[in-house]
């Protein structure tokens, strides 16, 4: 695999210091991407967030304009053979200079890109969702961006495959709903489309920006909220998202959802067809 580093080709590996940031500490942030029909989708978004995590880490932000990151991720798909859609990870991380254990005064940055064949955006039917019980979200200065440190969804994603489940839906400490483990939580009812608030800790995702720009150009009433999963009992439909496509809930626990419906499908193709955007 070939992938890029601090401005250079590389290949197979990567050679860093035993006092790498990201080795001893997490200490980044990363952006996972969709690259299909020669672009990045919502590559504007990406790089915003990511900037306006380095800001939250104290950290330079990466000087790549988004032309540059698209002749980048091209130059990487036709380097390591892939077809289009692929998947790209840019990860940020601080250097090693001026650290004393946790504290650092360095700003200074590596930042590396790789590039994963992928399927393409896609539509799933899930009809076995759960809640977590190990796991709790919480409103943080970093929680609505991806941090390296992904220890939360790491044990998130074991609680689901030991309780043999499609997904897993995150409380936060006050069991109100927050997301999903890689995606973020939405449900619809009497026309409206609603999400839990960005203050439960969830990650402030790519999709759910679109889908929030999406539903005032079609005037649909788009709703943040703080509640209890009893919420979704009411609910005419459940799904999450994130850019790699969309899973409608069949089964919450013992509650059941349509899984079509004139607002539920309108959505499901603006996800699938991000040039309609």
């Amino acid at each position: 695999m070939k992938a890029y580093f601090n401005g250079s080709w590389i290949e197979n590996k990567i050679t860093l210091p035993l006092n790498d940031r990201a080795l001893q500490f997490g200490d980044g942030a990363f952006e996972t991407m969709i690259y299909q029909k020669g672009k990045v989708n919502y590559l504007h978004d990406h790089l915003e967030r990511l900037n306006d995590a380095l800001e939250i880490l104290h950290m330079n932000p990466l000087h790549l304009s988004e032309a540059e990151v698209n002749d980048l991720v091209k130059e990487l798909i036709k380097k390591n053979k892939i077809e289009d859609p692929a998947r790209i990870k840019l990860m940020v991380w601080r250097k090693g200079q001026k650290q004393k254990a946790y504290a650092t005064s360095e700003r200074n940055r590596n930042y590396l890109v790789l590039a994963n064949r992928c399927n393409p955006v896609d539509l799933n039917i899930l009809s076995k969702v759960g809640y977590s019980d190990a796991i709790r979200n919480y409103e943080s200065v970093r929680s609505r961006f991806k941090s390296l440190s992904s220890l939360h969804y790491i044990t998130a994603a074991f609680e689901r495959d030991d309780k043999d489940l499609e997904e897993l839906i995150l409380l936060d400490r006050k069991g109100n709903l927050s997301e999903c483990i890689a995606a973020n939580l939405f449900w619809i009812k009497d026309g409206k489309v609603f999400t839990p608030a960005l203050s439960t800790g969830c990650i402030n995702g790519i999709m759910r920006r679109q889908l929030v720009k999406w539903c005032k150009t079609q005037q649909i009433e788009f709703v943040e909220t703080i509640t209890h999963p009893k919420i979704l009992r009411a609910a005419e439909h459940v799904f999450c998202t994130n850019i790699a496509g969309i899973s409608i809930f069949e089964h919450v626990a013992s509650n059941t959802y349509a899984i079509s419906g004139v607002l539920m499908d309108l959505i499901v193709r603006m996800v699938l067809d991000p040039d309609r955007n």
